[in-house]
C-alpha cells in the first residue's frame, strides 16, 4: 500500500514533475529560471528556483553528481540550513535524525507542556534534545513523516483537533484543556 501523508500530498505531484523535467543535476543546472519558478510555484517556493539551479550546478561540478553527502557538506551549500540538511539525511538517506520545523516545535511544546519564548532558532534548539531521543529509537523516516502529518491535519496552530489525536492521552496540552 502506498502511503502519502497529508503534509506532503501537494508536494508529490510537483516533485514528480520536477524529476521528469530535470532528471539530472546537469539538466537542472541549465533550467530556464522562469520555467522552474512556474513549476514550483504551487508550493509557494518560487523564490527558491534560483537556489535550486545554483545547487544543481554545485552538485554537478563540485560533487560530480554524488548523491550521498555528509551533514557538513550539505550545510556548506547555499540555501541549505539544518532543516533541509536533516530532511535530506532522513528522508533520502534513511538516517535516524530529527527533522524540526515550526510545526514539529508546536507538537513537542504541547505534548511536553513547554512554552518557550523567543525566536524559531531558540525554540528549535530547546526542542532538539527531545526530538533527537525520539529519532534515535529508529525508523525516523516514519516518525518524522508522522509528526509532519500530525501537525498538518490535527495539531494545528489554531483550533487543534485534539479529540482526533492518536497521542492525546499522553499530551499535557490536551489534558490541561
Amino acid at each position: 500500500m502506498k502511503r502519502i501523508f497529508a503534509a506532503i500530498s501537494k508536494v508529490v505531484p510537483v516533485y514528480r514533475k520536477l524529476l521528469r523535467s530535470y532528471p539530472s543535476f546537469k539538466k537542472l543546472s541549465k533550467a530556464n529560471l522562469a520555467s522552474l519558478e512556474k513549476l514550483i510555484h504551487p508550493l509557494g517556493l518560487k523564490y527558491r528556483a534560483k537556489i535550486l539551479i545554483n545547487l544543481a550546478k554545485i552538485f554537478s561540478e563540485s560533487f560530480n553528481g554524488r548523491k550521498l553527502l555528509t551533514s557538513a557538506e550539505l550545510l556548506s551549500l547555499p540555501g541549505v540550513g539544518e532543516y533541509i540538511a536533516n530532511a535530506m539525511l532522513c528522508f533520502r538517506f534513511n538516517e535516524n535524525i530529527e527533522v524540526i520545523d515550526s510545526n514539529v516545535i508546536r507538537i513537542y511544546e504541547r505534548i511536553l507542556n513547554l512554552k518557550f519564548e523567543g525566536n524559531y532558532t531558540k525554540r528549535a534548539n530547546l526542542i532538539k534534545p527531545h526530538a533527537k531521543k525520539v529519532a534515535a529509537f529508529g525508523n525516523a523516516i516514519n516518525v518524522n513523516y508522522a509528526l509532519l502529518d500530525l501537525s498538518a491535519a490535527i495539531c494545528l496552530p489554531k483550533d487543534p483537533k485534539c479529540y482526533k489525536c492518536p497521542i492525546n492521552l499522553k499530551c499535557k496540552f490536551y489534558r490541561k484543556s
